[in-house]
């Protein structure tokens, strides 16, 4: 079994070369610097149990361009916030709340990042135009 201590981690990543691996071990890192949370490979996810009947969720996406021995690249997808209480809930009083899928029941919150990229200015700061 794989050291979850953060120098064995960092090392970890550092000789992964295949995707996958590269994306397990950057994940574990990851989950190790968030405190709390654990690397779900099955499920692409972060997930960590709050307090209670609560679980926070952070999806990862891998990129379809990612090769070995070449930049490998994976992104939070989503986060998203469960409440097994509140899907209990949802479920004893349905005429109180918006009838949903019984997989969406015990959401709380949900954000998703899949936003266009972002494209980083690099021209020096003396030939941007003044901001007004």
């Amino acid at each position: 079994m794989n050291s979850t201590r953060p120098d064995n981690l960092i090392a970890r990543l550092i000789q992964a070369d295949k995707p996958a691996d590269v994306i397990d071990a950057g994940a574990a890192c990851l989950a190790g610097t968030l405190g709390g949370f654990e690397w779900v490979r099955s499920r692409h996810s972060l997930e960590r149990r709050a307090s209670g009947s609560c679980r926070e969720v952070i999806q990862l996406e891998k990129s379809k361009w990612n090769r070995s021995g070449h930049l490998i690249k994976f992104i939070v997808a989503s986060l998203t916030v469960f409440d097994d209480d509140l899907g209990a809930w949802r479920r004893a009083h349905p005429e109180l709340t918006v009838h949903r899928p019984e997989s969406v029941e015990s959401i709380v919150c949900s954000s998703s990042f899949l936003e266009p990229e972002c494209v980083v200015n690099r021209r020096p700061k003396s030939a941007r135009p003044p901001l007004r």
